[in-house]
């Protein structure tokens, strides 16, 4: 499931009819899409929840209303025939009270709260079956896998989220992640010794990040004026792989801040000549999904043991003109799908809705033609 679709300001997370209707997507989806999602071959959800949400107030009564609406969903999700991962999916955030990633790891009193808070919902959520329900302890944590000390920093707020949640629900499946925002690169760095065999390990992938993430305005100067890349790149409908670089060198140019051109120029560049063939974009698709099974087998964990948590591609922007069509979206997203079969991962696809969407824009409205039942139904090539 996507997030914040409508959901107010902070200005309102005060107010007992926001927390009341939390989490949010639940005002926009119905029974009937569930079902057809779940009739698609569809059987896990990914169930984001927003935890500055609860770390913005401590009051219990408020905890337990926001907590109940989370069974709530769970409740909905599991009779529909779906098992559920509650992920605590933490952004970053630029704001005083409104804690995101970067303020939960870098600040120890609030490392602290937010254990809490995670070891309080993995205790309400207890009385669920351990097979049907997972919890993801903080989503793509921004330390730096490259750097020792916060490795080693991350290695050890792991195992801490770990006992967080093992300390109230003994039996639960944890989902982890390494650091760089959950790449297979970190995971690889990661050390398995004194997690137990619950634990489901999970990285993300978008490469090729200038096509799955053209347009996207929150990446900022590196994809937000990208624009008409198809999937693959070489498709035999597409245009000429020079034009489709000049245009979009071109709009760089135009569009980008001085400081970031030669930075997004040189992405482009990069992921488009990394699948300008169908051999160079099996290698560039294929390289997280190796990362992660050779770690997994030196390490004897098992392959259904690693999860896939995100993959996907944008479909739309919010107020601008992007708008990928759904053959590019579909043809990228089967291909991850078949590296996940091969390599014997288990998956999760980004999103319901969004920009992402597979069934719904924004705001609970319909895709014209979704494209869950094109993912699983149809023949892959």
């Amino acid at each position: 499931m996507d997030l914040w679709v409508t959901w107010p300001g902070p200005e309102k997370w005060g107010d007992p009819q926001t927390y009341a209707q939390f989490p949010e997507w639940m005002k926009f989806v119905s029974d009937d899409e569930l079902r057809s999602l779940r009739q698609s071959g569809f059987d896990t959800i990914r169930l984001p929840i927003e935890p500055a949400f609860l770390l913005y107030n401590d009051d219990p009564e408020r905890r337990g209303i926001v907590t109940a609406g989370i069974k709530i969903a769970i409740d909905r999700l599991i009779a529909e025939g779906f098992k559920v991962i509650v992920d605590f999916h933490t952004i970053d955030r630029d704001h005083p009270k409104i804690l995101g990633t970067e303020q939960i790891i870098e600040t120890p009193s609030i490392f602290d709260d937010y254990l809490d808070t995670l070891a309080f919902v993995a205790g309400q959520l207890d009385r669920y079956d351990p097979a049907l329900l997972a919890i993801e302890v903080l989503n793509e944590p921004m330390l730096d896998c490259h750097d020792r000390r916060e490795q080693n920093q991350w290695q050890t707020m792991s195992k801490r989220l770990y006992d967080a949640v093992l300390g109230q629900s003994p039996t639960r499946a944890v989902i982890l992640s390494g650091g760089c925002w959950g790449s297979a690169e970190a995971l690889a760095l990661m050390d398995p010794e004194g997690f137990g065999e619950n634990v489901i390990w999970s990285f993300h992938t978008y490469e090729p990040f200038a096509i799955t993430h053209q347009g996207a305005r929150w990446t900022g100067d590196m994809t937000a004026h990208l624009r008409d890349i198809p999937y693959p790149p070489f498709r035999d409908d597409a245009r000429p792989l020079t034009e489709t670089i000049q245009a979009n060198v071109a709009a760089i140019r135009q569009g980008a801040d001085k400081s970031n051109r030669d930075n997004a120029i040189d992405m482009l560049a990069g992921n488009l000549n990394d699948a300008s063939s169908p051999e160079k974009l099996d290698a560039s698709l294929r390289q997280s999904f190796e990362i992660a099974a050779r770690w997994a087998d030196a390490h004897n964990i098992s392959r259904s043991q690693i999860f896939v948590g995100e993959f996907g591609m944008i479909g739309r922007e919010y107020g601008t003109d992007v708008d990928v069509p759904d053959a590019w979206r579909v043809a990228y997203m089967r291909d991850m799908i078949t590296l996940a079969d091969e390599y014997e991962f288990a998956w999760s696809v980004w999103s319901f809705g969004g920009a992402f969407g597979l069934m719904q824009a924004y705001g609970g409205e319909q895709l014209a033609n979704p494209l869950a039942d094109d993912l699983l139904l149809a023949p892959t090539n």
